[in-house]
């Protein structure tokens, strides 16, 4: 995820350049523009998905024996 938020930014940036006139290519601003929003949605969908994953655990007793006894597990 970390090379799609590197890879964002630095699409980003060349926008920002080729707004300014300073950057030359053959391919059309509007392109950079549909490929940073599409690395940005992907960005925060992951996030999204990774905050609901992470809120849907929870710790569960672990039974010890015959005798009915449970701990909360240590992590």
């Amino acid at each position: 995820m970390f090379v799609v938020e590197v890879g964002a930014i630095l699409t980003l940036l060349f926008i920002v350049q080729a707004v300014w006139g300073k950057v030359d290519s053959q391919l059309p601003i509007t392109y950079f523009i549909a490929l940073d929003v599409w690395l940005f949605l992907t960005v925060l969908f992951a996030n999204f998905a990774t905050a609901l994953a992470e809120a849907r655990v929870r710790p569960r007793p672990i039974r010890l024996g015959g005798r009915g006894m449970t701990r909360w597990p240590i992590f």
